[in-house]
């Protein structure tokens, strides 16, 4: 069972701390003072009874917790979370709940646990890899912060800034949106010998093409401080020169005690003011075992969940019947957004297949759903018939369940698509359907 952890956030709270060191310890009362406000992530006990004391320090910053966990077979101990306690300015720490999406990771991998933790969801591959993405997600938020700039998420952002992209020689490219004026920028950070002056000069020239600028600022930048060099490039000339300056004057990320708030692996940490809001820790998605309601899961681990299929299996030639069915479908005359579901189900029905059939062949399996033969879907009457075919397959094979359900649903969306479609051109041919 899972332990949890929460620092002391209060002169009495670290009082107590200091009382449990010294009995543990054999220390002094006043070393165990001294011990446990560096816990509570102040700089002494003097500090933090300055600190608490007033309203300043509190009003003007505050706490950020991050936590990251590692798993290293090769360290003792081979496993560990790594929490680290930054002070921000508050504004920096409040903007993060405008960041918060329902499924949107954030700051490379980071999700808000609650407003003043955020929480890795994957474990990181050793100690130093966590501290890393933690000072990462730290410079990372410093930067969106002072900047006003966003990652560029949304769909609608990536096609509408798409030629950003496209940047000649580009490395660690990451896509920003500005919250002012909604234009896009890419903050570019190549290693300095990937540009060569020829490359360099062919980059300049297809910026002049596109109607883009860039400058490289005096700035370390975000992904390898000291080795690579960004660039910001934009369409607004202006955009760029405001957010120059601006990263010209961020400061060093503050400096972090890495040992007082990490604990073991299987501890979990409970932030002040998720203790302070009585809600319910949720701990990260692990994988799933055994059979539910009809379904057996397959893939997860630490940081994301399982995915679910039918506990019955469908056979390979069926497998591959559907595959023919589903890529015909999704390459016909259907909107851009049922194309994307369909897509979307061709690899969820081959991660079926894949967990269905452990001892067949890679090559027999990737055919299935990627291979080259399309049922003919060139009419709205082919479609239908195909739509069909794919429903008899499913309800034949696949046992009633949660994951046969949303199966059924995606071709329910496909028909209406269809149908919708064909209203506005063929009016004629769907009403002799629908009286069918």
């Amino acid at each position: 069972m899972h332990r949890t952890y929460t620092p002391p956030s209060t002169i009495p709270g670290i009082s107590r701390l200091a009382k449990s060191l010294r009995q543990q310890n054999g220390i002094k009362h006043t070393q165990a003072l001294e011990e446990a406000a560096k816990v509570a992530g102040f700089q002494s006990f003097k500090h933090a009874k300055r600190a608490l004391a007033t309203s300043v320090d509190t009003d003007t910053f505050a706490s950020l917790y991050l936590t990251v966990f590692w798993h290293d077979r090769d360290a003792t101990p081979f496993s560990g979370r790594c929490t680290a306690l930054v002070k921000l300015p508050k504004l920096t720490v409040d903007f993060l709940g405008s960041l918060r999406t329902r499924g949107y990771t954030m700051l490379g991998g980071f999700q808000l646990e609650c407003q003043d933790h955020l929480r890795a969801a994957r474990d990181a591959t050793s100690f130093e890899s966590a501290k890393s993405r933690v000072m990462n997600a730290v410079r990372e938020l410093q930067f969106s912060s002072a900047t006003g700039l966003r990652p560029m998420r949304k769909a609608s952002q990536i096609r509408r800034h798409g030629i950003l992209q496209s940047l000649p020689g580009n490395d660690h490219l990451s896509l920003w949106v500005d919250q002012v004026t909604g234009d896009g920028l890419a903050l570019d950070e190549p290693y300095e010998p990937r540009l060569t002056s020829k490359k360099r000069a062919e980059r300049l020239e297809w910026l002049a093409s596109n109607g883009l600028a860039e400058i490289a600022p005096n700035w370390s930048g975000l992904y390898a401080p000291g080795r690579a060099v960004p660039y910001i490039v934009s369409q607004n000339a202006e955009l760029i020169l405001r957010i120059a300056a601006v990263v010209k004057g961020l400061g060093e990320p503050p400096s972090i005690d890495w040992a007082s708030h990490s604990g073991p692996y299987h501890t979990e940490f409970i932030s002040p003011q998720r203790l302070a809001s009585g809600k319910r820790y949720r701990p990260r998605p692990q994988r799933s075992f055994g059979k539910r309601l009809g379904a057996l899961p397959y893939g997860g681990g630490p940081g994301w969940a399982s995915e679910w299929r039918p506990a019955e299996t469908m056979s390979v030639r069926d497998h591959m019947k559907l595959g023919a069915v589903l890529r015909g479908l999704a390459w016909s005359s259907v909107s851009g957004r049922i194309h994307s579901k369909l897509i979307s189900t061709l690899s969820r029905l081959d991660d079926w297949s894949f967990s269905e059939h452990p001892n067949e062949s890679s090559d027999t399996l990737s055919d299935l759903y990627y291979g080259s033969e399309r049922r003919d879907c060139s009419s709205m009457e082919k479609q239908l018939e195909a739509l069909a075919q794919a429903r008899r397959l499913v309800a034949a094979c696949y046992n009633e369940c949660r994951p046969r359900q949303d199966l059924l649903a995606v071709f329910d969306k496909v028909e209406a698509d269809v149908m919708g479609r064909a209203e506005k051109g063929q009016g004629a041919l769907v009403t002799a359907h629908r009286q069918q």
